[in-house]
């Protein structure tokens, strides 16, 4: 994703004190992790949409929410390699939308968490239900 070292290293600890990895920092804490992004995200990373500006598409103007949520105005994360006008929308760290570009797979999933995540997560929940589940019990086995 394109960040320095000590930023994973903060982060990790941040999880740690705020419970979503346990304190050997190998792994999550599936639920906790659930419900914060269902309920705390958009507390901790409020948006609001800015002006038209030049960017690369987040949040219900990429799939698999733009097959759902029918909308004329595009949300964008400003870029200046972006391809489309519309709403800014700023993403939670300063680096991902070049990290979009380089990589398609990491782009579709975090553009969909970049923005307020009380309407996404309705279509995402059970799909990260279902991935921190598998996950977790490939872990055990």
């Amino acid at each position: 994703m394109r960040i320095s070292g000590s930023e994973v290293s903060e982060s990790l600890n941040r999880s740690v004190i705020a419970h979503l990895i346990t304190p050997d920092k190998k792994r999550l804490m599936t639920l906790a992790l659930i419900d914060f992004l269902e309920h705390g995200l958009c507390y901790v990373y409020p948006q609001s949409p800015g002006s038209l500006i030049r960017g690369i598409r987040t949040a219900h103007s990429v799939p698999p929410l733009n097959e759902v949520i029918v909308s004329n105005e595009d949300y964008v994360w400003p870029y200046y390699e972006g391809d489309t006008r519309g709403q800014a929308i700023e993403p939670l760290h300063p680096k991902v939308p070049e990290s979009s570009l380089k990589d398609p797979v990491f782009g579709s999933d975090e553009k969909v968490v970049g923005k307020g995540i009380k309407l996404n997560f309705y279509f995402i929940n059970s799909d990260l239900q279902k991935f921190c589940y598998q996950r977790d019990r490939g872990a055990d086995h």
